[in-house]
């Protein structure tokens, strides 16, 4: 039988991080486009001609034109270290919270002579409303923690 880890599981938090590179692969240029239209300078009451950038859609087309499609991803590296870190933390957070919120709803119930109420595989909580409560409350203290 499988013996299962009280201690941070090395596995979620290679799962955050994964998660959080390839998120921040995947929405780097958009970040590119959005930083390039905010940095450009227009002068206040002066028409959008002569705008280099000018929506998301040109300013796409003008990046990869003139510095080619890496040109996206300018930039990337150290965010994407900055993601990786933050979602492994907050996947390790997040279980350890889960944890928590388990062993004592099983110390509640045996209190109260129940036996503990189980649910999915390794997940005690009671009722559906209640488990998604407890997931909803472990990500958002995970995410502030993290954070």
């Amino acid at each position: 039988k499988r013996r299962t880890c009280q201690r941070m599981d090395w596995r979620d938090a290679l799962a955050g991080g994964l998660s959080g590179m390839v998120t921040r692969c995947v929405v780097a240029p958009l970040d590119v486009i959005k930083i390039r239209l905010q940095l450009q300078v227009v002068a206040k009451g002066s028409s959008r001609q002569g705008v280099k950038y000018t929506g998301i859609w040109r300013t796409l087309c003008v990046i990869v034109r003139e510095e080619g499609v890496l040109a996206l991803w300018k930039g990337n590296l150290t965010a994407e270290f900055l993601w990786g870190g933050y979602m492994a933390a907050q996947f390790v957070t997040y279980r350890g919270f889960q944890r928590i919120f388990d062993h004592n709803n099983s110390v509640h119930a045996s209190s109260h002579g129940q036996p503990p109420v189980e649910g999915k595989e390794g997940v005690g909580g009671g009722d559906r409303v209640q488990q998604v409560a407890r997931d909803m409350l472990c990500g958002g203290l995970a995410g502030g923690l993290a954070s």
